[in-house]
């Protein structure tokens, strides 16, 4: 299980320091450490079951291809060849089944049997709660998270990922206090202090989150760029969210195909919320080329939501009900992200004016708890919904009290 190999075990201490962190790059640095262990000592299955749940997160999060899922599932089986019998083996399988394959009840008896191996290990406890939570049974995850908490009090993760529940069931309360507890493990942790600002967000508590966002200052590349902009285009300041962006692009010569799709359909958004599509136009065309250029080298990211709302805003009806039906049935067994999916097809939907759609939907995801749950709050200030904000169904979601 261990390893005899000094500077392996070097390596490997290197990369488990970063396990907790909510920075992509020290993720990718801790998978980077990892790797070199093994490179060392290829049977050194700890490194491999960390290898397995980083590349299995990297995987869930921004890299849904076939070749990372490989990485993946090569890790964990390589970690439970080699340890069968201590708990990273198991581990590493639970959580291959549970980032890949969508296989709840089988990752829940991998990690289980991992729990049996290793009973004091906080890290399996919190691992079990998170599959809880894609299961939908968000009591039961958020109290398996908090013994989790109790066993490894110092561990961010656990602290933000408490917050994140809460934060899905819309007690925003309680999601700051959890961020606050692990924001006094890592101060200033920009992922934590971004999330924390969405909280107040979506309560409609714009200079709380404002003033948060500051702080960050985010430059294009970061995840909680669009923060900012998305407070400026619900204050209605088109204009000054459109300069920043133009700005921007010209600044970042070197962005992502996916970032630089991305921004391209916000100038659109942009131009179209301030009553001028005939400039959205080009935008939304540059953003459909560079989409389909990622996919043509197999580089398109797990991001449905881009092509759908490229859809609407172009007015291909067939095609946005064709991406939104296969991007729902793809999410389905997710009960905890996959309502993001109709979430998704319901701005696509309001694009393109059809409010029965729409509202629909919307009726159903303000009544349930998910990941990036919708609120009143971002109904009222989210531009987007502005071709049926005069629907007397849809003014009525939107006064809805918390």
């Amino acid at each position: 299980v261990g390893t005899k190999i000094p500077a392996a075990y070097d390596a490997y201490l290197r990369g488990i320091a970063l396990r907790n962190t909510q920075s992509r790059e020290d993720q990718d640095r801790l998978i980077q450490f990892c790797r070199q262990a093994v490179a060392l000592d290829p049977n050194y299955a700890a490194a491999w079951s960390d290898i397995a749940v980083a590349e299995g997160l990297k995987y869930i999060q921004e890299e849904r291809s076939e070749a990372q899922r490989t990485l993946v599932k090569e890790a964990a089986e390589n970690a439970f060849r080699l340890d069968p019998e201590h708990g990273s083996g198991h581990a590493a399988m639970g959580m291959y089944l549970y980032y890949c394959l969508q296989e709840y009840d089988k990752a829940l008896v991998e990690l289980q049997k991992s729990r049996e191996q290793a009973p004091n290990n906080p890290l399996t406890l919190q691992a079990v709660g998170l599959v809880k939570r894609r299961q939908g049974k968000l009591d039961e995850s958020i109290e398996l998270q908090l013994q989790a908490a109790q066993s490894d009090p110092l561990n961010q993760d656990i602290w933000v990922n408490l917050g994140w529940s809460y934060r899905g069931m819309r007690k925003f309360a309680e999601a700051r206090a959890m961020f606050d507890r692990a924001l006094a493990i890592a101060p200033n942790d920009q992922s934590i202090l971004g999330r924390k600002a969405e909280t107040y967000f979506a309560e409609g508590d714009f200079a709380s989150a404002a003033r948060l966002i500051e702080q960050l200052n985010p430059g294009p590349a970061d995840p909680r760029y669009f923060a900012r902009i998305r407070i400026l285009a619900s204050q209605r300041k088109f204009d000054e969210a459109i300069a920043r962006i133009t700005s921007d692009l010209e600044k970042e010569k070197s962005l992502p195909g996916f970032r630089s799709a991305a921004m391209h359909l916000t100038l659109a958004e942009l131009h179209v919320a301030a009553g001028r599509r005939d400039q959205a136009q080009p935008f939304l065309l540059k953003a459909d080329a560079e989409l389909n250029e990622l996919a043509r080298a197999n580089k398109s990211p797990d991001a449905s939501w881009l092509p759908l709302e490229i859809h609407a805003l172009l007015g291909r009806r067939q095609e946005v009900e064709r991406e939104a039906a296969a991007y729902i049935a793809r999410e389905a067994k997710d009960r905890w992200s996959g309502p993001s999916a109709e979430a998704d097809a319901a701005r696509a939907f309001a694009i393109l004016g059809d409010r029965d759609r729409a509202v629909s939907i919307l009726e159903r995801l303000l009544a349930q708890p998910y990941a990036h749950s919708l609120t009143p709050a971002y109904l009222r200030m989210d531009p987007i919904w502005d071709p049926i904000r005069n629907d007397p169904r849809f003014q009525k979601l939107a006064e809805i009290k918390p």
